[in-house]
C-alpha cells in the first residue's frame, strides 16, 4: 500500500521537508515515502537522518532504493552516541532494484525494521550491530564484517554467507537460518547456544514463528504451504536447520560445534514426537488448532484413522528411543555417558541380586556384585548360581544389554579419535 497525498499534506507543508510520495510498485506492502534529494546534491548522513525522521512521523518507512549510498559511514564509532536507525527500505524482494550500499559501514548502530531482501551486499561493516526484525531474505553477504552483531527476530530465508564474511562473536535470537558457504570466519556453536535466553531458531517458539512469517504473507507463493501448516512443523524445520549447521561444521573440521549442533537436531526432533507436544499444541491452539473444531474436521472427512493418527504428530517409540539415546550416550556423542550406563548395568543388578537373595553361593554383597560383572563376560565364578528362573532371566537381559554398550562405547571412542 502506497500513502496518499492527503497522509504527506501536512508534513509537506512544512520548509525543508526531504521526503516525497513513493510511485506504487506491485507487490510493496509496506507504506513508504522516498528521499527527495535537492537538484545536484548528493545523498549525505544528515539527510537520511532528517528524511527518516520525517517519515515515521507519518508512519511510513523511508524508501532509498535507486541511490548511491555507497562507502557512507552511517555507524556509530568510538566516542560517538549509537545511531538508530528504523524503518529503512534498502532494497524489498520485489525486483525494482535496490540502493547500492557496497562499502557502506552501520559498526555499532541499533537498526530495526530494516530491509535488505534480495541485495548482494559487499564489504558492509556491520561490527557490534543491534539488527532487530530485519528483512535479510535472499541477500548475499561478501566480505560483510558481522563481528559482535546480534541478530534478533531477523527473517534471513534463502540469504547465503559467502567467502570474507566475518562472524566471530556474533548471537541470534529467533531469527531465520541462512546457507553458509566456504571461507566464513569465526562462526562457531557459542551463535546459537543461547543457554539463558532465547532460542537461536525462531521456529522453536510457536507464537512469535507464527507473528514472524505473517510480515511476509502477502508474498507467500499460492502453491507453498500455509502458515498454519509451518507452524505445525516447525520443531521439525528448526531440527532440519540444526542439522545443516551440523554438516556445514562437520565439513569445515569444527567437530565440537558440529556436535552442539546434531545434538540440539536430535532433542528437537524428540520434543517433536512427545505426546505431550501434541496434547500443547491443542491446549495453547497452535497451527491447525487456531481454526474452529468443524473447519479442522471437515478438511479430514475423507483421511484413514491410520492418516488421523499420523497427523497429530505423536510418535511414542521414538520418542522413548530418542530419551534412551540421549541418556545413554547423548546421541552416540558422550564417552562419559555411554560409560556411566555401562557401570549402572553391571552393578546396579548385583545389588538388587544381593537384596533379594537372588545369587546361590553368595555370602558377601561383593559375591553379588562379581556374579552380575560376569554377566557382561564369559566367564562365570565358580560357586556361584542364579537362584531362580527369574535371575536367569535378569542376567541374560542384562548381557544381551552389555554387549550392545560395549558396541556403542567402541562406535564413540573411535568418532572421538578420528575428530580429535
Amino acid at each position: 500500500m502506497v500513502l496518499t497525498n492527503s497522509c504527506l499534506g501536512g508534513l509537506m507543508s512544512h520548509a525543508g521537508s526531504l521526503i516525497t510520495e513513493a510511485s506504487h510498485h506491485k507487490g510493496a506492502a509496506p507504506r513508504r515515502v522516498n528521499l527527495s534529494l535537492p537538484s545536484g546534491s548528493s545523498v549525505s548522513v544528515g539527510m537520511i537522518e532528517t528524511a527518516a525522521a520525517q517519515a515515521q512521523q507519518v508512519g511510513c518507512y523511508l524508501d532509498l532504493r535507486g541511490l548511491q549510498l555507497d562507502g557512507l559511514d552511517l555507524g556509530s564509532k568510538r566516542g560517538r552516541e549509537r545511531k538508530t536507525w528504523t524503518r529503512l527500505i534498502f532494497g524489498m524482494n520485489d525486483r525494482c532494484g535496490a540502493a547500492s550500499v557496497d562499502r557502506c559501514n552501520f559498526e555499532g548502530s541499533v537498526l530495526t525494521d530494516c530491509l535488505f531482501a534480495a541485495m548482494i551486499l559487499t564489504a558492509l561493516d556491520f561490527t557490534e550491530c543491534e539488527l532487530t526484525d530485519c528483512d535479510f531474505r535472499f541477500a548475499t553477504f561478501r566480505g560483510v564484517r558481522l563481528g559482535s552483531a546480534r541478530i534478533v527476530g531477523c527473517d534471513l530465508y534463502g540469504a547465503s554467507m559467502e567467502s570474507a564474511t566475518i562472524m566471530g562473536n556474533i548471537h541470534f535470537e529467533l531469527s531465520s537460518l541462512p546457507q553458509f558457504g566456504d571461507g566464513i570466519t569465526g562462526l562457531d556453536w557459542s551463535a546459537f547456544a543461547n543457554p539463558n535466553g532465547p532460542r537461536a531458531l525462531v521456529g522453536e517458539k510457536a507464537d512469535v514463528y507464527q507473528e514472524f512469517l505473517a510480515r511476509t504473507r502477502d508474498e507467500r507463493p499460492p502453491k507453498e504451504r500455509s502458515i498454519l501448516d509451518a507452524v505445525d512443523d516447525r520443531l521439525a524445520g528448526a531440527a532440519g536447520g540444526y542439522r545443516r549447521l551440523s554438516g556445514y561444521w562437520a565439513a569445515q573440521g569444527q567437530f565440537r560445534d558440529a556436535n552442539c549442533a546434531y545434538t540440539r537436531s536430535r532433542r528437537l526432533e524428540r520434543r517433536a514426537s512427545s505426546p505431550w507436544f501434541a496434547i500443547s499444541r491443542r491446549i495453547h491452539h497452535e497451527g491447525r488448532f487456531s481454526e474452529p473444531r468443524a473447519q479442522r474436521r471437515a478438511g479430514r472427512a475423507d483421511w484413514s484413522l491410520r492418516k488421523r493418527f499420523q497427523s497429530r504428530d505423536m510418535r511414542p517409540v521414538a520418542w522413548i528411543g530418542l530419551w534412551i539415546a540421549d541418556g545413554t550416550s547423548r546421541f552416540g556423542q558422550s564417552l562419559t555417558r555411554v560409560s556411566a550406563t555401562l557401570l549402572a548395568v553391571a552393578l546396579i543388578p548385583g545389588v538388587a541380586y544381593a537384596v533379594w537373595n537372588g545369587v546361590s553361593g553368595a555370602h558377601t554383597v561383593f559375591d553379588d556384585l562379581l556374579f552380575s560383572v560376569s554377566r557382561l563376560t564369559a566367564a562365570t565364578p565358580t560357586g556361584l548360581k542364579p537362584t531362580t528362573k527369574l535371575v536367569e532371566w535378569a542376567g541374560t537381559v542384562q548381557s544381551l544389554v552389555g554387549i550392545a554398550l560395549v558396541g556403542l562405547f567402541g562406535y564413540v571412542l573411535g568418532n572421538s579419535l578420528r575428530q580429535s
